[in-house]
């Protein structure tokens, strides 16, 4: 960091050797997808002259601006405003290609003299060291290290609790984390949480949405320990859970290998699924366990949708915006399958035939994408995540099922 202190504005200065081509820097700074995979947790941009960025941050904070000066893989010039600052400041992007390499250098200038401009010169410090360390590992290695570091509970959530699922839940409140499962063997199982659970406050704050939710996460490491409280029913609960780490994941080098690794993935889960359904009547099919939890045909519809939807959030990050936000599970979602496919055979059919869709998507990326290893990376995370996905839905199956036979 540098700072100017001899003239009425001080500019701070910060410099990074990235091993990628300037192309590549470049994209980082002017694109939607890849500006929050490294910056910030949202973000929108339109990269033109006079065109708007916006970010946000979990914790509140957020910031735009307006880009004055744009030069192909060369320079990149924007005004910056953010919540609480004192002025509006500039901030210039300069990118010097070293061989295989790329020389970034950011400055941020404008700041003023006074204590408000202290607080915030120091800010501004922190952050712009820290998102540029994370700017090196998403470009050169393709891993969010605010993910990597981020611990995780072991849930499947069912998005955040609305006013008719609390109601059918028969929970007395309208916020918190609505709990679609837990993922066998991490903390979340270990604490005593299970499906329809509904988080409302984890390390004494509240948990009124993701946000708010994953604010309290990202304060705390693998292994800590934290209090939670829950509601199951009417019950309020409290309890603690041991956050689990992250494992680095292991990416297939190429999208015929990925493709493929989700190919053996689906034929496990497919294997599974034909076991547990073999010999079911359409009755079996059709029981819920509790007039708030899905029945196997619900389930194996929620199943075609995530896989619809990955396909479409694939389609979006590789046309430059990944901002496909997963919707809360609403029935309105489960109705297209079930109304064109009414009998389990043939939702299981669908659904073996979104994977093969799914495969096919994923054997296609575009080698423009593969550069980009941040956005390469999610898409084989999220593969995987999806299969953790399915496998807590095939124990709701098993769980629904051995209902409906007692």
């Amino acid at each position: 960091m540098v700072m100017d202190t001899q003239t009425a504005a001080r500019t701070l200065t910060f410099t990074r050797t990235i091993q990628a081509a300037p192309s590549v820097v470049y994209i980082a700074f002017t694109n939607s997808t890849l500006m929050h995979s490294w910056f910030s947790n949202t973000a929108r941009v339109d990269a033109r002259e006079n065109g708007v960025w916006l970010a946000g941050w979990n914790m509140g904070f957020y910031a735009a601006g307006v880009f004055t000066q744009l030069k192909q893989d060369e320079h990149i010039t924007y005004t910056w405003q953010g919540r609480g600052d004192p002025g509006e400041t500039q901030v210039d992007i300069h990118l010097e290609q070293q061989g295989d390499a790329t020389l970034l250098t950011v400055t941020h200038s404008g700041l003023g003299e006074g204590e408000a401009w202290d607080q915030r010169a120091d800010l501004f410090a922190e952050n712009w060291e820290a998102g540029l360390d994370n700017l090196v590992s998403v470009l050169e290695t393709g891993l969010d290290q605010r993910v990597m570091r981020r611990p995780m509970l072991g849930i499947y959530p069912n998005g955040a609790l609305d006013a008719a699922t609390a109601q059918t839940l028969g929970v007395p409140v309208t916020q918190g984390i609505h709990l679609g499962g837990v993922v066998p063997g991490m903390g979340a199982e270990a604490a005593g949480l299970g499906q329809d659970d509904v988080i409302v406050t984890m390390d004494g704050k509240p948990t009124f949405d993701f946000q708010s939710f994953t604010a309290v996460i990202d304060t705390h490491q693998a292994g800590d320990t934290v209090p939670l409280e829950f509601y199951r029913g009417a019950e309020k609960h409290t309890t603690e859970m041991t956050l689990s780490g992250r494992s680095v994941p292991q990416v297939p080098a190429t999208p015929e290998a990925l493709a493929a690794h989700a190919h053996e993935e689906h034929t496990k889960l497919d294997a599974e699924l034909d076991d547990l359904l073999q010999g079911i009547t359409e009755a079996e099919a059709d029981h819920r366990p509790a007039p708030s939890e899905w029945n196997i045909k619900e389930n194996l519809a929620h199943l075609i949708w995530s896989q619809r939807w990955l396909q479409f959030w694939i389609f979006g990050l590789n046309g430059g915006d990944g901002n496909v936000a997963w919707p809360d599970n609403g029935p309105l979602h489960l109705l297209p399958a079930l109304a064109v496919y009414p009998t389990a055979a043939a939702l299981v059919a669908e659904l073996k035939r979104a994977e093969a869709a799914t495969e096919a998507v994923l054997a296609a990326l575009p080698p423009e994408l593969l550069a980009r290893k941040a956005l390469y990376t999610n898409v084989s995370m999220s593969v995987d995540g999806f299969v953790q996905h399915t496998q807590g839905h095939l124990a709701q199956m098993s769980q629904a099922l051995e209902s409906a036979r007692s």
